[in-house]
C-alpha cells in the first residue's frame, strides 16, 4: 500500500477553525495567497488521529469490510468513519447484513451507524468506529436522505498514548442543495459552547463551495481534505481551537484511507 502526504491548498479563516498546510514552508495559503504565519508551533502532545476511509463516491463498500477492519486493527487505529457500509434487506432478518456490525465483530471495536436514507430494502449509511463504548449518541434529521450524528468521544495524543483528548465528533454528508440549507440550525446547534464540534464528512463536489459559503456565514470554519475533483469532496470543520494540521492517505481495497490529524488548542 502506497502513502502520500497530501498538502492543502485552501485555508479560511472566518471565526472558525484554522486548518494549516503542511510541508516545508511555514506560510499556510489562502485562496487569496500566502496568510500570516502560524501564531504557534504544532503541539503533536495536543494532536489526535481521526481516520476516514472512503471510495468518495455512492458505491457500496460492504465487500470492503474485511480489508477495512484488518487495517483498522493492524495499525492501531483507535477513531475512524467508513463510509457507504450499507444494511442490506434490513426488514428480512434471514436475509439481513449488517456491515456495521461485521466491522465491529472483524475490527473488535465498537461502532455506530449513521444513517443516510433508504434505497429500497437498504439502508444507506456509514459506520463511526471507536477504541471504547460511549454513553450518549446523539443524531439529527437535516431531511429524509441525510442524518447529523453527534459523537462525543475521546482520543489518545499522537504522541502520548495515554493522554486522552476530548473528540466531538459530527459526523454528516451531504448529496444535495437542500440538505445544506435544511443544516443550519443543525450546524448553529452542534457548533455551540455545549457541543464544540468538529464536522467531518462528505458534499457532492459540485456543491462544496456552497457549503463552505454556508460554514462561513455560520463562522464556522472549513477546509477541503483534497482538492475537489471526484464525485464527493471530504471536509473538515469546526470552532478556532481545532487546528487541522496533517493528513495523509492509504489505498485500503477499494476505498482510501484519510489520517487527518488534528490539534486540540
Amino acid at each position: 500500500m502506497m502513502k502520500k502526504n497530501i498538502l492543502y491548498t485552501m485555508m479560511l479563516l472566518v471565526g472558525g477553525l484554522m486548518f494549516a498546510a503542511c510541508g516545508g514552508d511555514d506560510t499556510p495559503e489562502t485562496p487569496d495567497g500566502p496568510s500570516v504565519p502560524e501564531e504557534r508551533e504544532w503541539n503533536r502532545d495536543n494532536t489526535l488521529n481521526v481516520c476516514y476511509i472512503t471510495s468518495l463516491d455512492d458505491a457500496s463498500a460492504n465487500a470492503n469490510v474485511e480489508t477495512v477492519a484488518a487495517y483498522i486493527k493492524s495499525n492501531g487505529i483507535k477513531t475512524a468513519v467508513v463510509d457507504n457500509t450499507d444494511i442490506v434487506k434490513y426488514a428480512d432478518p434471514t436475509a439481513c447484513v449488517n456491515a456495521s456490525t461485521q466491522l465491529s465483530f472483524l475490527s473488535a471495536k465498537f461502532c455506530s451507524f449513521v444513517m443516510e436514507g433508504y434505497n429500497g430494502d437498504d439502508i444507506e449509511g456509514s459506520t463511526i468506529v471507536l477504541n471504547h463504548k460511549i454513553n450518549k449518541v446523539q443524531t439529527e434529521k437535516i431531511a429524509d436522505d441525510c442524518f447529523l450524528q453527534f459523537v462525543p468521544t475521546q482520543g489518545p495524543s499522537m504522541t502520548k498514548s495515554t493522554k486522552m483528548l476530548d473528540l466531538p465528533l459530527a459526523v454528516v454528508k451531504f448529496t444535495s442543495q437542500s440538505q445544506i440549507d435544511a443544516a443550519e440550525d443543525a450546524l448553529k446547534k452542534f457548533n455551540g459552547n455545549a457541543y464544540k464540534a468538529i464536522y467531518m464528512g462528505e458534499v457532492k463536489t459540485a456543491l462544496a463551495e456552497q457549503l463552505k459559503s454556508k460554514m462561513a456565514a455560520l463562522n464556522i470554519g472549513m477546509s477541503f481534505v483534497a482538492e475537489p475533483v471526484g464525485e464527493y469532496t471530504l471536509f473538515v470543520a469546526g470552532r478556532s481551537n481545532y487546528v487541522l494540521r496533517q493528513s495523509t492517505s492509504e489505498t485500503v481495497g477499494s476505498q482510501t484511507a484519510f489520517c487527518l490529524s488534528i490539534e486540540v488548542q
